[in-house]
C-alpha cells in the first residue's frame, strides 16, 4: 500500500515539476512532516494556556489537556492534535509540537484569529477574510 501512495505521489510530482529532495538529517524530515501536518490540520490546533498544563483549541477554545500518554516530555506552546478522549476532564492523545511561524502556510482563505489580540512579528494570525 505505501509504495502506491509513493508511486501516485512521483507521478503527481513529475506531472507538475515538482522536484523530488530527500532530506538527510532526520531533524529537518521530522520538521518537515510536522509543517505539512500544520497545513492539512491546522483546525486541530491548539494554545498552551497558563503553566497549569491546559491548552485552548483554536477551532472551538475548548479547554483540553495533553494525555499522559501522548509520548511529549514537555508541554510546547503550540500543538497539533489528533484525537480526544474524553474522561472526567478532555484530554487529546497522539500530539506533536508546532511552531506558530508554520501556520502562514495555511490556506489564506481559511487563516483566522488565533488568540484574541494575538499576532507576531510577521502578522500571519489573521481574522476571516
Amino acid at each position: 500500500q505505501a509504495e502506491n501512495v509513493r508511486g501516485q505521489l512521483s507521478r503527481n510530482m513529475e506531472k507538475f515539476k515538482v522536484d523530488c529532495i530527500s532530506l538527510e538529517d532526520g531533524r529537518k524530515r521530522n520538521t518537515a512532516i510536522r509543517q505539512a501536518l500544520v497545513c492539512g490540520f491546522f483546525m486541530q490546533i491548539a494554545h498552551r494556556e497558563g503553566e497549569k498544563g491546559s491548552y485552548l483549541t483554536v477551532k472551538d477554545n475548548q479547554v483540553i489537556a495533553l494525555h499522559p500518554s501522548c509520548g511529549l516530555n514537555v508541554q510546547p506552546e503550540w500543538v497539533l492534535f489528533n484525537e480526544f478522549v474524553l474522561t472526567k476532564r478532555p484530554y487529546t492523545r497522539n500530539a506533536t509540537e508546532v511552531r506558530p511561524e508554520w501556520f502562514s502556510k495555511t490556506p489564506s482563505i481559511l487563516r483566522f484569529e488565533l488568540i484574541p489580540g494575538w499576532q507576531d512579528e510577521e502578522g500571519i494570525a489573521e481574522t476571516y477574510k
